[in-house]
This record gives C-alpha cells, sequence and structure tokens, in this order.
C-alpha cells in the first residue's frame, strides 16, 4: 500500500512538472509541487530557493515543513551553497555526522540527518531545491535523488518567469548627453556649418528628447552666458 501510494504522488508530480512551461499560474504549482516533493521523498523538509547578483540576493523561495516551521530557518543552508558551488547533486545520510556540515549551526540546531540538494542554474539565476530528514528515519534513496534532480532540471525551464532579470540601471542623463553630442554633429553636417541653422534645430530636437524620456528635468540656464 505506502508503495502504491507514492507512485501515485509520484505521479502527481511530474505531471505538475512536465505542466510547468505551459502553466498560467506557475507560483501556485511550484507551491504544490514542493509539498508533493517532500511527500513523495517521504521529507519532512522541502525548500526551494533562487537567488540572483554577487552578492546573491534571493529573488524566489518556496518551502515545505511537515511540522509548520518557518523553512528557511531550519534548512542546511551549506548543503545549498555546497550543491550551486559544485553545480552537483548533494547527498548526506547525516549532516549530523558528515564532515561538511556538522558545524553549522543549522545543522546542530535542528538536528539534520539525511539530505538531498540539487542546484538549479538558468542564466543569472543560481538556486536549489533540496529535500531533508525522512520521516520514517534513514537515508534518501537513488530514485528519490533522481526525482529532486528532475525537479531541479524541469523547474529551471520555468526559472526566469518568476523571477524575472532586472533592468540595467541607466544614466538617462549620460545617456541623453551623449545624444546631444550627435545631434549636434548631425545638424552642423546637414547645416554646412551654419550655427543659427543648426541652433534652431538642436532646439526643436532637445524639446523633443526632454518631452519623451520619464523623468528628466531640463538642464538649469541659468549659467548662460557665463
Amino acid at each position: 500500500m505506502v508503495e502504491n501510494n507514492r507512485a501515485v504522488i509520484e505521479n502527481q508530480l511530474l505531471k505538475r512538472l512536465l505542466g510547468l512551461p505551459r502553466s498560467t499560474e506557475p507560483e501556485k504549482e511550484i507551491s504544490t509541487s514542493v509539498r508533493l516533493l517532500a511527500e513523495v521523498t517521504g521529507a519532512t523538509t522541502a525548500y526551494l530557493e533562487l537567488t540572483a547578483g554577487d552578492p546573491p540576493v534571493p529573488r524566489f523561495a518556496r518551502g515545505y515543513d511537515a511540522a509548520g516551521a518557518d523553512v528557511a530557518d531550519v534548512i542546511c543552508r551549506g548543503a545549498i551553497a555546497l550543491s550551486i558551488a559544485e553545480s552537483t547533486l548533494i547527498e548526506s545520510k547525516s549532516a549530523r555526522s558528515d564532515a561538511r556540515f556538522r558545524d553549522l549551526g543549522s545543522v546542530r540546531r535542528n538536528e539534520i540527518e539525511a539530505l538531498l540538494c540539487a542546484p538549479i542554474i538558468s542564466g543569472d539565476l543560481v538556486g536549489a531545491i533540496c529535500v531533508q530528514r525522512r520521516s520514517q528515519g534513514g537515508a534518501f534513496s537513488d530514485g528519490d535523488a533522481r526525482v529532486v534532480e528532475y525537479f531541479a532540471q524541469q523547474f529551471a525551464m520555468i526559472a526566469p518567469r518568476l523571477a524575472p532579470s532586472e533592468p540595467a540601471p541607466v544614466r538617462l542623463h549620460d545617456e541623453i548627453r551623449r545624444l546631444q553630442e550627435s545631434l549636434v554633429r548631425d545638424a552642423l553636417a546637414r547645416t554646412k556649418g551654419n550655427v543659427a541653422q543648426a541652433a534652431r534645430e538642436l532646439h526643436v530636437a532637445r524639446s523633443f528628447v526632454y518631452s519623451v524620456v520619464p523623468n528628466v528635468s531640463r538642464p538649469s540656464r541659468s549659467g548662460r552666458g557665463a
């Protein structure tokens, strides 16, 4: 009965993961999928996180804990960092006795035993999906590891939709200055050096530039003639 139940839940999870790229509500689907992942693997805790930048800034996270704990506080951060750094699945039968994690405060405080953590890499977004502490004790199986890795692979395909890249900052005044310099060169070339005519063209051009660029005020003309 237990194996049959796992097969049903795993089938539900795989269907959701396969449907993620076409989902109109991916955030809702991910929340459900994280919970199903915990149920499939027998974990008490599952956590997904995406970050971007250097230093990394959290961009998206979802978690599930059977006891209702704050997942961000109980998850093994060391496993997430190692999984991202090595771009590979991290497995441990017992984080408490694993030399890589045993000295971490989160591991000692939460007495973390078995864990699995797979990296998520999608452009400038990086993160991981982790499960830890099996409700029945013991280590996670090879089948559990494959499911976690598959989850990470499928999620990577929609990660940009959930945490779109922030546009690079544009220094508008610098851009406008360069545009004006280009306008000056073009105006003088068209008028064959006729400064008065070029000035009239530039006045029209400058008015257009400041009318279409939002939140940029015209520079003060108080210093004219100084």
